[in-house]
C-alpha cells in the first residue's frame, strides 16, 4: 500500500467517522463513530490507540456510549500529563432534542496506560501475557450545548466542524481556543469560538459568535496563531472563504481586539461553478484550499492573503479523483532560514490516498510547486470518512557534549566524519479511517536535510521512488547502446538504405537531444568506426531553414490575443474559430479559420472538438500543453478557451503511443 513506508490496521466493531492524534505526537489516536441511535447491534464508541508501533495498532482503551444518543462526528485533543483531554460532537437523542434540548459538545477525560515496554516488565517471568494487563481509562466529563438554542434544539443540526488552534513549541505550553460550526441548521448556521483551556467549556467560555447568512454552509473551518494570544480564523463556505482575525485575553477572558469578518476570496462565477470543501493555514498570509470540480476529480489552490479583504490563487493542482478526506502537516521549519516543507494527503472517492509535498522558502515566503510522493491505493474496502496527520515536532537535541567526539556538529579538518546527531529516526503517520470498522496507520520515514547537523529540519523524501526507477534507466540506457551499435553493423553491411537511421522510432524531441547529446561524443564515437552514424545524425551541410521552418520559429501570439481578436470581429454573421493544432509532442500552433463550420466538415478538421466537448482528462493534458507551449497561463482561467478548436490530427501517432501506455 505504502511507497518508502509501513503500515498497520486494525479492525474495530463500529463504522469509524472521527479521529484525532495526539497533539504532542506521544504515539496515541483516539477514534470514535459508532451507529447512532436506534440502530440495534451497532453501538456507539470512543475507542483509545497504540500507534507507537510501525507493525501494529493496538486498542489499548475503550469506552461504550449510549445507544439512544447520536454517534460520534467530531473529535479534537487537548494534552494533558498522564493523556488528553478529547472533545467530541455528539447530539443528543430525537427526544431531548425535539425538546430543546441538544448537549452536542462532551469532553471526556482518556488517561494513558502504561507504554508496553513497561507493560512487559511488569509481566512474569515465562513471558506470558498478564490477563489484568492495564488499559487506558476513558471517562465522560461534561455536556454543553454552545450554539444558540435556535440552532441547537434543530431535529437535524449537527456539531459538523471542529477545530482546535495548533500545537507550538513555546518555553511555556500554549493556550488554545477551538470552533465548532453547526450544519443543517433550521436558521442561520453559526460558528462558535470558545476557551479550550478549560476541560469543561461552557457559554462563559465562548469567545466570539459569526453568524452565516441564510442557505450559506460551513464547510470548513481552521485557525492559525501568528503569534502569542492572537488567533486568524478561517472557514470556507460553498463558493467564499472568510478570514477573522482576533486576540483574546485569557487571563480576563474578555476578547481585546476583533476583525470584522471579511471575506477574502470567491470562487469566479460560472455555469457548473465548482464548490470548496476544505483549507487550512500554510503560514499566516497562505492557505490552501481543496476544491470540488463539478463534473469530476478535484483541485488544491494556494491562495495568498493580502490583508483579509483580499486575496489571490497562486498555484493549482488538478486531482484526477473526488476528494472525500484531507489534511496537512507542516514539518519543523529551520531555526535560521523558516524554510520546511507541508505535507499534504488527500482521500479520494476511490478509496486512494494521494500525498503530496510543498516546500516553503522563509527568506522569500514563496512556496514550490506540488510534488507528488506517492498514491496509497485500496487503502480501505468502501469510503474514507476521515485522514488526518500526527503533528510533527523537532526532535529533542541532547547538548553536543553528550555526543561522542567534537562538540560542533559540522565537518572540520580535524573532524572530516562528525557523528551524526539525528541519530534517532524520524517519522511521519497518516490516519485514515472508514465505515468498514478500519483503522489504518501508515508510517513514513523522513529525512534530515544536513544529516550531520544537530538542528536540521527535517523532509518526506522522494529518494526511495527516485531509486526504484534506476532500473528502468539503465534498461534505456542498454537499448540507446545497442541501437547504435546495430545502426554501425547494419550500416556496414549496407543493410540500411543511405541516410536511414534506426533512431527514426523516437519522438522527434527525443532525436534532437540525442543528436545535441552526441555532438561532444564524436571522438568517442570515431575510436568506435561510426563515423557512418555520426555523419546522419549530424551533418556537416544542414539543409537551410525554408521559410516556414523561420515562421514557425518566430513568436506564437498568446491565445488570448487571437480570442479577442474574433470576438472584435464587426461582421456578426461571421463563424470564425481560434484552433489550436497538435502536430506532434510540445510542438502546439495556433490560427484562426474564417468558417469554422467548414473546416469541422474538412478532413482536417473532422477530429476537432471545443473545449466544452472535451474530457475532463483531455482538458488537463491540453491545460498542461497550453502553459508550456507559452499560449496560455493558469490565470487566465478555463473562460478564455471556451469555444476554441483543439485538433489532434497531426498527432495521432503519439496519441496512439499514449494510449498505450495507458494500458
Amino acid at each position: 500500500m505504502s511507497s518508502g513506508g509501513s503500515f498497520a490496521k486494525l479492525s474495530l466493531s463500529y463504522p469509524v467517522y472521527a479521529a484525532d492524534f495526539d497533539p504532542y505526537g506521544r504515539g496515541y489516536l483516539i477514534v470514535g463513530g459508532g451507529g447512532g441511535e436506534g440502530r440495534s447491534g451497532v453501538g456507539n464508541k470512543i475507542t483509545l490507540l497504540d500507534v507507537s508501533s510501525r507493525a501494529a495498532i493496538e486498542n489499548v482503551g475503550e469506552l461504550e456510549l449510549s445507544r439512544d444518543e447520536d454517534r460520534v462526528s467530531t473529535i479534537a485533543n487537548l494534552a494533558t500529563k498522564n493523556g488528553i483531554i478529547s472533545f467530541a460532537g455528539i447530539n443528543s437523542s430525537e427526544q431531548d432534542r425535539k425538546s430543546g434540548k441538544n448537549e452536542h459538545l462532551r469532553s471526556f477525560e482518556i488517561s494513558y496506560p502504561p507504554r508496553k515496554r513497561q507493560r512487559i516488565s511488569d509481566q512474569s517471568t515465562n513471558g506470558q501475557k498478564r490477563e489484568d494487563e492495564p488499559r487506558g481509562e476513558l471517562a465522560l466529563l461534561a455536556k454543553t450545548a454552545l450554539f444558540k438554542p435556535t440552532i441547537s434544539a434543530s431535529d437535524d443540526m449537527y456539531q459538523r466542524v471542529m477545530r482546535l488552534s495548533p500545537v507550538i513549541q513555546r518555553d511555556t505550553p500554549n493556550k488554545r481556543i477551538a470552533a465548532i460550526a453547526s450544519d443543517l441548521a433550521p436558521t442561520n448556521e453559526e460558528i462558535v469560538l470558545f476557551d479550550a483551556t478549560t476541560s469543561s467549556p461552557t457559554n462563559s467560555d465562548v469567545i466570539s459568535r459569526i453568524s452565516l447568512p441564510k442557505n450559506d454552509r460551513v464547510m470548513d473551518v481552521d485557525i492559525g496563531e501568528p503569534e502569542a494570544a492572537r488567533y486568524l480564523v478561517a472557514y470556507c463556505t460553498n463558493y467564499s472563504v472568510y478570514v477573522k482575525d482576533l486576540s483574546y485575553d485569557f487571563a480576563s477572558k474578555n476578547e481585546a481586539t476583533a476583525s470584522e469578518t471579511n471575506r477574502a476570496y470567491s470562487l469566479p462565477m460560472s455555469a457548473r461553478r465548482p464548490k470548496l470543501r476544505a483549507l487550512r493555514f500554510l503560514t499566516k498570509d497562505i492557505l490552501i484550499l481543496l476544491v470540488d470540480l463539478p463534473s469530476s476529480g478535484a483541485e488544491l489552490l494556494i491562495l495568498r492573503l493580502h490583508g483579509s479583504t483580499n486575496g489571490s490563487v497562486t498555484l493549482r493542482k488538478t486531482l484526477s479523483t473526488k476528494a472525500v478526506g484531507f489534511d496537512i502537516c507542516a514539518l519543523d521549519a529551520d531555526g535560521t532560514t523558516g524554510d520546511r516543507q507541508f505535507v499534504v494527503a488527500v482521500g479520494g472517492s476511490d478509496n486512494s490516498i494521494q500525498i503530496l509535498t510543498l516546500d516553503f522558502d522563509g527568506s522569500r515566503e514563496s512556496l514550490s510547486t506540488f510534488r507528488k510522493f506517492t498514491v496509497l491505493r485500496d487503502v480501505h474496502p468502501i469510503y474514507i470518512t476521515r485522514v488526518c496527520f500526527e503533528p510533527f515536532h523537532s526532535p529533542v537535541r541532547g547538548p553536543a557534549s553528550s555526543i561522542s567526539g567534537p562538540s560542533n556538529d559540522e565537518a572540520t579538518p580535524n573532524n572530516p566524519n562528525p557523528v551524526p546527531l539525528n541519530a534517532l529516526p524520524q517519522y511521519l503517520r497518516l490516519a485514515s479511517t472508514s465505515a468498514a470498522n478500519q483503522v489504518v496507520v501508515d508510517t513514513f520515514p523522513l529525512t534530515p536535510v544536513k544529516p550531520t547537523s544537530r538542528n536540521s529540519r527535517y523532509v518526506l523524501s522522494s529518494q526511495s521512488f527516485l531509486s526504484s526507477l534506476t532500473p528502468f534507466l539503465v534498461i534505456a540506457f542498454v537499448l540507446a547502446v545497442s541501437s547504435i551499435l546495430m545502426q554501425s553493423v547494419l550500416d556496414a553491411q549496407g543493410v540500411l538504405e543511405p541516410g536511414s537511421s534506426l533512431l527514426h522510432i523516437l519522438p522527434a524531441g527525443a532525436r534532437q537531444r540525442f543528436g545535441d547529446a552526441l555532438g561532444p561524443a564524436a571522438s568517442v564515437i570515431s575510436q568506435l568506426n561510426l563515423a557512418g552514424l555520426k555523419a546522419r545524425l549530424l551533418p556537416d551541410n544542414p539543409p537551410e531553414p525554408s521559410a516556414s521552418d523561420l515562421s514557425d520559429s518566430v513568436a506564437k501570439p498568446k491565445l488570448k490575443h487571437l480570442v479577442e481578436q474574433v470576438s472584435r470581429s464587426d461582421d456578426p454573421t461571421e463563424s470564425q474559430a481560434v484552433v489550436v493544432h497538435e502536430h506532434a509532442p510540445e510542438d502546439l500552433s495556433l490560427d484562426v479559420q474564417p468558417d469554422a463550420q467548414a473546416y469541422l466538415a474538412s478532413e482536417r478538421g473532422a477530429k476537432a472538438k471545443r473545449w466544452e466537448e472535451l474530457e475532463p482528462h483531455q482538458q488537463a493534458a491540453w491545460r498542461e500543453k497550453l502553459v508550456k507551449a507559452g499560449h496560455w497561463a493558469v490565470d487566465e482561467g478555463d473562460t478564455v478557451l471556451k469555444g476554441i478548436l483543439f485538433s489532434e490530427w497531426a498527432g495521432l501517432v503519439g496519441e496512439m503511443a499514449q494510449e498505450a501506455m495507458r494500458n
